[in-house]
């Protein structure tokens, strides 16, 4: 399954006989689970991030159901199976009710041990798993005597060798034991400079999602341990990692259109014409940032009332900030001296022309539109966002073992507990100020609003897994979870309508535009409202522009939550060798519901405006899961393949043109097959491919079923390596990934982006030397220009769209590590 060679003792290890944690929340053999599963080792994962990738990009190689990684600050579009994947840290979900999808770039490769994956839809963990579970596995101390480690590297592209774009990094641990206790202590240090494409120039930051360029990263850790006697054991685990950009480059979001600014084909140009540039000057003060702090306590005991007990609180929390970006409301700020002035000119010129008051009060008012529109700029508002999360996470669970018949009958059972709060906010800056800088210059005004309610949430659940041998060859695998969830949301006052309340409000004291209401029979409220509408209309932008010079206060509440979810699967062994296995599993989330509700504002009132949660559909997903699979494992080939179905009822939904976020009662469908080999041609040659091939569909009231989108659904993978390992002294790996085009979702509904595939190789080799090892890789081998699969499909007006930023070029990484 890996695109590279182990070292030797790992290479010879019976992949069926790896212990994972993962699946079932206690020591198991991988070769007695009715899932597909994988466990990516610690060379793998150093291996791979010698080129200079994070852990997503990583796992997106190497992982055949896992959509690619695009080396950004985000792992939101890196689906499993096509739906969500619920990542996890030794075991603590990392999910809050704000979903910030940093997990997989917000921990160094450093001070990863290794990682598990279960694909399909789990609840064992609770809500978030309807793809799988992806389980980070953190260094721990194990040899006896101190062991220190040193690593140092350096990433350069090949196409541009200036010292801004280079990269560095810098990693230093120390592990070890003495008597009762263990401990690990690391710290990781990733410097980054520009990203370089293929054909050697700057490419500009993402502004969407995060790049990850000119960046600056810190984890530190540390786990400690404590046998307190032969059966129990209490350990401590805690980490901070920041990661901050630090850029004179501003992102460019095109040239704006003084009339259309942000609308569907204005502001970035009819047929997606945006081709985002860097620019040099940026000035913000508050650039993208992502801190995360985690405290973990275990206590174990192997003889609890004849049991095997596992206890686990958890404290954590994270502060993210985004790049900038543009939203509603959009208005025209308008000169009403040079309308009123336009409108009393055509009064006098049609006097003048022998009209009479009646005919020439016609022609005034028929000048208004004309004049209010050609002495109007377009504008908008630029704000940046911030999520700020704590959560608190207990978990208890009992593993007993119980003679039934002649067998023994596996029992893990337990009860989890969280509590979990996010809020996020939107810092204001001065539109004119960038506007008049070129976009360069970020001036705060002052004004923080919020966007979307502040909720908490609490989560009870128990739950009870089953294991049991029906003979020698079969085993039936059973079990079931209870979860509730409460969700309480504070009361919400939009920024949006703040915003919008203020650019009207501000103008209804204009004395022209009074005048102009009164020569109209109108209140100046009347006239605006009326002009705005009527504007709204002819564009039709209603989505984007609407009157309103109040501010609503809505009410929050409270939802509740519930759901039973089922798991059962057998595992047929034909020999030692290889397993059959066929699963069923359901799957839990409950959507970020401060993400749907932040689009409830004076834009999507259609009633008078009522409590928040009544103002849009809020509601969980259950997710059923149907996996059918075989492994095996042979003298010199190991292999497995899957498929795999799995169905909803409901479907969360992004408008990519409004930037609302809506849940929609609708059915999705995902089916797709999985396929890996690794076999030995000799002791020190392999070669290997994974093939991954997933389809979903949604069901709408006026299409039909319809094709979800690339952003959701991956497209055919392909991945295929080649290895030379001369065990302790030199290997070489040639790795090859390939993303197939599919315009399927395109076809069924133009709105959906089409994609246009790539493939890729790096070469990766590491050499022994008297003291230490160099590891040197170039990725892109050859140099292939292309546009990673989300740059060409998440592109939207709201945040400008990142449609045509290319990838990375050819870039060369040397690397060097020590350990003593």
């Amino acid at each position: 399954m890996a695109m590279a060679a182990e070292n030797e003792e790992q290479a010879n290890a019976t992949q069926l006989d790896k212990q994972i944690v993962t699946a079932t929340r206690s020591n198991e053999s991988l070769a007695t689970l009715p899932y597909t599963v994988q466990v990516v080792s610690q060379d793998q994962i150093a291996l791979q991030a010698q080129a200079g990738v994070d852990l997503g990009t990583v796992l997106g190689r190497l992982v055949p159901g896992l959509a690619p990684g695009d080396n950004s600050a985000t792992s939101y579009y890196q689906s499993l199976r096509g739906r969500k994947v619920l990542v996890l840290i030794d075991g603590v979900a990392q999910r809050t009710n704000k979903n910030v999808s940093r997990e997989l770039t917000s921990i160094s490769t450093a001070n990863i041990e290794r990682v598990e994956i279960v694909s399909g839809a789990s609840a064992m963990y609770g809500a978030g798993a309807t793809g799988g579970v992806i389980n980070i596995i953190t260094k721990k101390g194990q040899d006896e005597e101190p062991v220190f480690k040193t690593e140092v590297g350096m990433t350069t592209s090949t196409e541009n060798t200036d010292d801004d774009q280079l990269a560095y990094n810098v990693a230093q641990s120390v592990s070890g034991k003495k008597g009762k206790l263990d401990y690990y202590l690391g710290a990781a240090f990733d410097s980054r400079g520009h990203f370089i494409d293929s054909h050697g120039d700057q490419i500009a930051t993402d502004p969407n999602q995060v790049g990850r360029d000119n960046t600056d990263a810190l984890d530190l850790m540390f786990n400690g341990g404590y046998q307190i006697s032969s059966t129990k054991r209490f350990t401590v685990g805690a980490e901070y990692y920041n990661e901050e950009m630090d850029t004179d480059y501003a992102a460019d979001f095109g040239d704006p259109d003084a009339q259309l600014l942000m609308l569907p084909e204005g502001f970035l140009g009819a047929g997606g014409l945006y081709n985002p540039q860097p620019k040099d000057g940026l000035n913000m003060s508050q650039q993208p940032s992502s801190e995360r702090k985690s405290l973990t306590l275990n206590f174990t005991d192997q003889n609890f009332l004849g049991q095997a007990l596992t206890s686990q609180l958890n404290y954590r929390s994270g502060d993210y900030y985004y790049y900038p970006y543009y939203g509603t409301p959009l208005y025209l700020d308008t000169n009403w001296q040079a309308v009123n002035q336009a409108v009393t000119q055509a009064y006098t010129d049609s006097l003048m022309a022998g009209d009479d008051a009646a005919t020439a009060g016609a022609n005034a008012s028929a000048a208004l539109t004309p004049a209010y529109l050609g002495n109007s700029q377009a504008k908008s508002s630029i704000t940046q966002s911030r999520i700020e999360t704590e959560a608190i996470d207990l978990k208890i669970a009992l593993d007993s073992q119980l003679d039934v018949g002649e067998r023994t009958l596996s029992l893990t059972y337990g009860l989890d507990y969280i509590k979990d709060s996010g809020k996020q906010t939107s810092t204001e800056y001065d539109y004119d100020k960038w506007f008049d800088s070129d976009q360069l210059n970020y001036v705060e005004t002052g004004n923080i609003y919020q966007a979307g309610p502040s909720a908490e949430s609490e989560t009870v659940a128990a739950f009870l897994q089953t294991a049991y041998p029906l003979t020698d060859q079969l085993t039936l695998r059973a079990g079931i979870r209870h979860e509730y969830i409460k969700v309480e949301v504070d009361d919400y006052t939009s920024g949006e309508d703040v915003m919008n309340a203020e650019v009207y409000s501000s103008q209804l004291s204009d004395t022209d535009l009074q005048a102009l209401a009164a020569l109209s029979g109108m209140t100046a409220a009347q006239l605006l409202g009326a002009l705005t509408a009527g504007t709204a209309a002819a564009l039709n932008a209603e989505d984007f522009i609407t009157y309103s010079d109040t501010v609503t206060i809505r009410e929050g509440g409270e939802e509740e939550f519930s759901a039973t979810l089922l798991n059962a699967g057998l595992v047929y062994d034909f020999n030692t060798q290889q397993q059959m296995y066929f699963n069923f599993s359901q799957g839990f989330t409950v959507p970020d519901m401060a993400r749907l509700l932040r689009s409830v504002s004076v834009f999507s009132d259609v009633n008078e405006p009522g409590p928040v949660l009544d103002s849009t559909n809020v509601d969980a997903i259950k997710t059923d899961s149907f996996d059918l699979g075989w492994r095996g494992q042979f003298d010199t080939i190991q292999a497995q393949a899957s498929l795999y179905y799995n169905v909803s009822d409901k479907y969360t939904h992004f408008d990519k043109v409004t930037g609302v976020v809506e849940l929609r009662d609708q059915t999705e469908k995902v089916w797709g097959f999985e396929g890996s080999i690794n076999a030995h041609l000799t002791d020190n040659i392999s070669t290997g491919a994974t093939y991954a091939y997933t389809y979903g569909e949604t069901e709408t009231e006026t299409n039909g079923w319809e094709a979800l989108p690339v952003d959701r659904i991956s497209p055919q993978k392909i991945t295929s390596h080649l290895t030379y390992n001369n065990y302790g002294s030199f290997s070489v790996a040639l790795q090859m990934l390939q993303m197939l085009d599919t315009d399927k979702a395109h076809k069924d509904n133009v709105a959906n982006a089409e994609f246009e595939g790539y493939t890729t190789f790096d070469l990766l080799t590491q050499f022994a030397l008297p003291k230490g090892q160099v590891g040197i890789a170039i990725s892109n081998l050859a140099n292939e220009s292309y546009q990673p699969l989300y740059n060409q499909v998440r592109a939207y007006p709201s945040t400008g769209a990142s449609t045509d930023l290319p990838a990375q070029g050819r870039t060369l990484s040397v690397n060097y590590s020590i350990e003593y």
